[in-house]
């Protein structure tokens, strides 16, 4: 029994998101640079995320080798974000698609919360 792999297919979180066009609204006309700046502003910088803990390293190798297998292929955005997660969303994120996984890491924190409370009710209607 794999409870972990890809059977919640939320098809694109963005997709179930787009009911929220005053956020990204919002969004981007606070990225827009002042019209009176005259001159163009580099692109910030993006950090990347700092690299997986020795403890969180050690639960790693615990894992049976397909979940491991699956994790390593995430990108570092993605397992860093695995790791802010409480152990319920933790166990909810398993059962997203990759694609989904992805999405989750780009969305801003209120949509974020959105989008956990729709895979919250989705996983519940499953298990009634």
């Amino acid at each position: 029994m794999h409870s972990y792999r890809n059977i919640l297919g939320l098809a694109g979180l963005g997709a179930a998101l787009a009911a929220t066009p005053a956020l990204a609204s919002a969004q981007d006309e606070a990225a827009a640079p002042p019209t009176d700046a005259g001159m163009e502003r580099p692109a910030p910088a993006q950090a990347s995320p700092p690299p997986p803990t020795p403890a969180q390293l050690a639960e790693v190798e615990t894992w049976p080798a397909d979940k491991q297998k699956a994790y390593n292929g995430w990108t570092a955005t993605v397992q860093n974000y695995f790791w802010t997660l409480t152990p319920e969303r933790r166990a909810m994120f398993w059962r997203l698609n990759d694609a989904d996984r992805e999405t989750l890491t780009k969305l801003t924190e209120a949509q974020r919360e959105m989008a956990w409370g729709q895979i919250k009710s989705k996983l519940e209607a499953m298990q009634s």
